[in-house]
């Protein structure tokens, strides 16, 4: 933490010595905030919600945007997202791209000033941007006769990618320049279709903006903050887009997740591991056909779904998200299989949290079942294993994929037979049960 305090001040004491050398140069400072707390951004301003962009129009000119982006209006909208994955609250394209900002009559610009937000890849900001005054422009992709403002690349470590980024760039004394056009050339962040920044907001203050608005950490949210009993572990339930279900969250809700989430740490222990201690739930309406996914501490929740399962799966579905927070298996490098991690998931809701519902049982209707179809598949499949022949095979399996060192051998030095062999006996015995 602290040699990245060093790099990131080190990086704005640089454009600082660049701009007494050069008079009035520009300066672009960059904050990051891994945990994306925003109310910890010192030093350069938050997004405005009236500043001379909210006045523009925005037009993807060159490029394709993201089928899961939320469009051009998201980053004028003096808004940021409530968490670091919400693609409908953020724009994005997919593969490189040039964003025209036409300001609706020739301004003088004093300040640009963008922002963003991932767990990942898709945090730092790479892009060049230019101005011109000449009327509609004719010739973008070669970018004649504009002047470059600035270039921007905010990649750092690739350990330290993710995060809040805002950026700034101003100069110290005097405007950017008297710009109609901004014209944004936007870089991915790395290979690959999945480096494209999420963008939140750019803001534009012109001469004219004396009395900005400012958007206000933590505005408008609707949480549920509480603790489990012994006050180690510490959760929030964000119903911000579900105020229907404020009440349920905290009587029906909030009860399960203070008692199962420290359970689950008991259930899947591992040497030298060290689980969460902050947790957060968020419901959200950007989530598709998906009931739920866990990224590091963090739930998301699909807002509709949950309304109409709070009586039935709602519950028991967060159960398996929090074993996948406590999973943890990102920390290595040899990752387990799939079907095993949320068979393990699903092991816990169905056979430990809810086995009275029988939501794991296989009948004719699974049709030819395997050991590897995940989920309540694989969690029958897991169960058998346990009363059959090792009641510690789940916490050595998941011990083993935590570290990084998941290997079918496993199964044989836990068992006596290969996985594959498990597999053929369970089925076997399927049609007795």
């Amino acid at each position: 933490m602290f040699a990245m305090k060093v790099q990131c001040l080190l990086w704005v004491l640089l454009v600082f010595a660049f701009g007494r050398a050069q008079a009035d140069a520009t300066h672009i400072r960059m904050a990051r905030i891994p945990d994306g707390d925003i109310s910890r951004l010192k030093g350069l301003p938050l997004p405005a919600k009236d500043d001379a962009a909210s006045r523009g129009v925005f037009t993807l000119i060159r490029g394709t945007q993201d089928g899961n982006s939320g469009g051009v209006s998201v980053l004028t909208d003096g808004k940021l997202p409530r968490d670091e994955d919400s693609p409908k609250q953020n724009f994005f394209l997919f593969g490189k791209g040039m964003l025209l900002l036409d300001l609706q009559k020739v301004t003088e610009v004093m300040r640009i000033s963008t922002f963003s937000w991932h767990p990942l890849e898709r945090a730092p900001q790479v892009y060049t941007v230019y101005g011109n005054d000449q009327g509609t422009p004719d010739r973008v992709e070669d970018v004649t006769g504009w002047r470059t403002i600035a270039r921007v690349d905010t990649r750092q470590k690739e350990q330290d990618r993710g995060g809040f980024y805002a950026v700034s760039i101003d100069r110290e004394k005097s405007p950017l320049g008297r710009y109609r056009f901004l014209l944004f050339k936007i870089e991915p962040t790395g290979r690959g279709s999945a480096n494209h920044t999420f963008y939140s907001e750019i803001d534009v203050v012109s001469s004219e903006d004396r009395n900005l608005t400012y958007v206000v950490p933590g505005e408008n949210l609707r949480l549920f903050r509480f603790s489990s009993k012994d006050g180690t572990y510490r959760f929030a339930i964000d119903y911000t887009d579900a105020p229907e279900l404020e009440e349920w969250s905290k009587q029906k809700l909030a009860p399960v997740v203070t008692e199962w989430y420290g359970k689950l740490v008991g259930l899947l222990p591992s040497e030298g591991f060290a689980p969460r201690r902050e947790i957060r739930l968020l419901f959200k309406d950007d989530m598709g056909g998906t009931p739920a996914y866990a990224a590091g501490g963090e739930i998301s929740m699909n807002h509709r779904w949950f309304v109409s399962e709070q009586q039935r799966e709602a519950i028991g579905c967060v159960v398996h998200e929090m074993t996948h927070v406590v999973q943890d298996y990102g920390r290595g490098r040899k990752h387990a299989p799939g079907w095993l991690t949320e068979g393990i998931a699903d092991y816990t809701r169905w056979f430990l949290y809810e086995p009275q519902t029988n939501g794991a049982r296989i009948t004719r209707r699974h049709g030819d079942v395997r050991y590897s179809n995940s989920y309540r598949v694989t969690a029958n499949f897991l169960d058998w294993c346990q009363r059959k022949y090792n009641r510690e095979l789940v916490r050595i399996l998941n011990a083993a994929a935590r570290a990084g060192q998941y290997d079918e051998a496993l199964w044989k030095e836990a068992t006596g037979k290969t996985v594959q062999e498990l597999g053929e006996e369970w089925k076997r015995e399927l049609p007795e049960r």
